[in-house]
């Protein structure tokens, strides 16, 4: 049986909010959507294999599956700050072209960067002292941001976001969080099947101690337990046969 968010049936029939519901998933789910990634361990990114590394999960991020939309939809600070840098050094006139992965990494002009590209600045979090050492603490912690094709439906969004996750846990040393404004819903959305399976081994629990304490005949005590589970077990059958989904009521942001 499938389980489903569906944030409208909290609502009357005739509600007009419902009206919005229907606009959201017309126009804006099914359009692209971003995924905020929180890197809190950026490492020393003056080494080439980190910088490679790091690039080479956002390039895996990028193209995850085909509801990623690619590297035209990434904002990432590093990208323009390293062709800032190799622009200083050209006209510092250092001789010869690289390509920015491979070319001299400094920490130094970060600040500089920041105050010449402001927009940059909430997603970074620099140590402003470091950075003049060229000391890789001088970027503690920064985000980056790609798109998405948004999913009309909860369990769609939930598997993607299972997806993320699953690679972060591949690139750990990073310990990067990723974040959407659907994530809470997703989570549980994801955890309601199994609160649902320990409700019912509970509820048997506790008939079986409140039975044994006050019948004490096992002949009665297996014919209520069995009816117990056979009513959780008919409900549920029933609703899976009819094509019927486990609907999760939960509060829900209405966009206005």
């Amino acid at each position: 049986m499938q389980i489903e968010m569906k944030p409208d049936k909290v609502f009357l029939v005739d509600s007009p909010v419902l009206k919005f519901f229907d606009l959201e998933k017309k126009y804006l789910k099914n359009e692209a959507d971003k995924v905020y990634v929180v890197v809190q361990n950026p490492g020393n990114f003056s080494d080439v294999r980190r910088r490679d590394e790091f690039l080479e999960f956002v390039h895996e991020m990028e193209n995850l599956d085909e509801s990623s939309i690619g590297f035209q939809s990434t904002a990432l600070v590093l990208l323009p700050y390293m062709q800032y840098l190799e622009l200083h050094m050209i006209m510092s006139d250092v001789s010869g072209f690289k390509d920015y992965r491979s070319r001299q990494f400094s920490y130094t002009l970060f600040p500089q960067f920041i105050d010449e590209n402001p927009h940059w600045k909430a997603a970074v979090h620099l140590n402003n002292s470091a950075c003049e050492k060229n000391h890789p603490s001088c970027l503690e912690e920064f985000l980056f941001t790609t798109a998405f094709k948004g999913g009309n439906n909860m369990t769609e969004r939930a598997k993607q976001l299972s997806k993320w996750r699953f690679l972060m846990s591949e690139y750990a040393d990073f310990n990067m969080t990723t974040y959407n404004e659907y994530n809470y819903l997703c989570d549980q959305l994801t955890s309601v099947g199994k609160i649902t399976i320990a409700t019912v081994i509970t509820t048997l629990a506790c008939m079986t101690l409140i039975c044994v304490m006050f019948i004490g005949e096992v002949g009665s005590i297996l014919s209520a337990l069995i009816t117990v589970l056979s009513i959780n077990a008919g409900v549920f059958s029933v609703m899976a046969l009819n094509g019927r989904s486990k609907i999760l009521k939960t509060y829900y942001y209405v966009p206005f």
